[in-house]
């Protein structure tokens, strides 16, 4: 029996079966996109996907990674404000 991949002009994506789940809540799956596919869709690379079993149906939305700039921010912040996230940290311990 052929495939329906042989039968389209697109080559199929072909990568290893280790699918790496980044983390699982109740009916919901985060996936890691494979580079493959991302370079093929035209994904940034680090795109997530988030699978949600919903009313017998699968929902799929994609998570994109954030941006250079946003994660210059975000450190800067931290860097700002660790002594406070320590404080923080210890007092939650």
């Amino acid at each position: 029996m052929a495939n329906k991949t042989e039968k389209t002009s697109k080559k199929p994506i072909v990568h290893d079966a280790g699918i790496r789940t980044v983390s699982v809540v109740r009916n919901t799956w985060i996936l890691e996109v494979p580079e493959e596919v991302c370079k093929v869709e035209g994904f940034a690379k680090g795109t997530l996907v988030c699978l949600t079993f919903k009313d017998n149906a699968i929902q799929a939305r994609y998570i994109k990674p954030p941006s250079d700039k946003f994660q210059k921010t975000s450190r800067r912040v931290l860097e700002r404000n660790f002594a406070a996230y320590e404080e923080m940290r210890k007092i939650d311990d």
